[in-house]
């Protein structure tokens, strides 16, 4: 797995001997909030002041990038640890919000009509 961009919101996590990237763009976040029915701040709160254990391996499950089961991210977290598992969601989710610093790398632009999106949309 490829090393974590902060400048998109990326966290690395070292997990059974190997690298997973979390991340939460808007389509992890819309998946939360639609699957427990509440906003993503509510979710995370509740995340953090009152974890359930469901909660916790769901919101691992859709933040890391790539495809895994849900029994795939319990198993992950075991490995880790709940508390450190939280953390790194915690951080995921603060780069995910924080507004670039000045100097910082900006993302670079496609040439329209060139990207994924065109052939969806046509």
């Amino acid at each position: 797995m490829p090393l974590a961009n902060p400048h998109r919101g990326e966290v690395n996590v070292t997990a059974l001997g190997q690298e997973w990237t979390l991340r939460f763009g808007m389509n992890e976040m819309c998946v939360l909030e639609a699957q427990f029915d509440c906003g993503f701040s509510e979710l995370m709160t509740r995340l953090i002041e009152n974890p359930r254990m469901t909660l916790l391996r769901t919101v691992f499950q859709v933040a890391v990038v790539g495809d895994i089961s849900e029994e795939d991210a319990g198993t992950l977290i075991d490995d880790i640890g709940m508390a450190e598992a939280i953390q790194h969601l915690i951080a995921a989710v603060e780069l995910s919000m924080a507004k670039p610093e000045p100097g910082s790398r900006p993302r670079k632009r496609g040439v329209v009509g060139t990207g994924k999106l065109t052939a969806l949309t046509g």
